[in-house]
């Protein structure tokens, strides 16, 4: 009883204060294909994730866009396709010759992506995401995540350079804000010559919202929370990275101060 109390506290007390949306990057965790993203069994429902794999050539519209770099489709072993674009997990992203397609940096250390509020509802994506498939020289790199100008916060890593299209370094990169992300930027600090697949982004409906009635945000919604967080149940996972940590309570806090739309 006392542990609840205090974790029913410290909502109370983040309620009454600023709080951040938060990153995601596990260096110990491979990407091959979409299902290992760590959005992949969040229920964003009809037409609320979007996975741009870039095998039409092309950067979708109208949700995302780029101020820069490229697409490439590729056939030959220097392409940088996530493993599985090619039908076959086998640390080739492009196994036979199959043409597949990444986006690259083309010269630039930092590359930029627009998000315009056009998801159900007319709203900005809460979840966005990308996976680093190689960079020429083993560089950091940081993820930046913005709404309104103002940095939301970043996640950084390591990006191993490959030189030929192997996958067992793919790494994924994203960031939650429950009230929304309009642009993020990925920088480089060592490697101009890097590129990236798997641009992913969607919107949950009210990452609060676990409790009947829902569409409204109460009491019953922070006794949920707090019960599932205790119980370390995956309702309470809000980041979905698999501890029940102090970044789950700081979203929680956020959505609920956001409200539902």
């Amino acid at each position: 009883m006392r542990v609840r109390v205090l974790i029913s506290a410290a909502v109370a007390a983040w309620l009454a204060g600023p709080v951040a949306g938060q990153g995601l990057h596990d260096p110990s965790s491979n990407y091959f294909r979409a299902a290992d993203s760590p959005f992949a069994s969040l229920p964003f429902g009809p037409d609320g994730f979007v996975v741009e794999d870039f095998e039409d050539g092309v950067l979708d519209g109208p949700v995302a866009s780029a101020t820069n770099g490229v697409v490439l489709l590729r056939s030959d072993v220097n392409g940088d396709s996530v493993d599985g674009n090619d039908g076959t997990i086998d640390n080739n992203g492009n196994s036979g010759g199959v043409v597949t397609g990444a986006f690259y940096s083309a010269g630039a250390a930092a590359l930029e992506f627009l998000f315009a509020p056009e998801l159900p509802g007319g709203r900005l994506p809460t979840h966005v995401g990308l996976v680093m498939t190689d960079a020429l020289q083993s560089s950091p790199i940081t993820l930046t995540a913005f709404r309104d100008g103002v940095a939301l916060g970043q996640v950084s890593g390591f990006q191993v350079a490959e030189l030929i299209n192997v996958c067992l370094e793919d790494r994924f990169y994203g960031f939650i804000d429950p009230i929304g992300i309009d642009r993020v930027i990925l920088q480089s600090g060592l490697s101009t010559d890097y590129a990236l697949d798997h641009l992913q982004f969607g919107r949950l409906p009210c990452i609060a919202d676990l409790a009947p009635p829902f569409g409204v945000l109460d009491l019953a919604d922070i006794s949920a929370f707090t019960a599932g967080f205790l119980s370390m149940d995956a309702i309470a996972d809000l980041n979905t990275d698999g501890l029940f940590d102090l970044s789950d309570i700081s979203l929680f806090v956020t959505s609920f101060i956001a409200g539902c739309p």
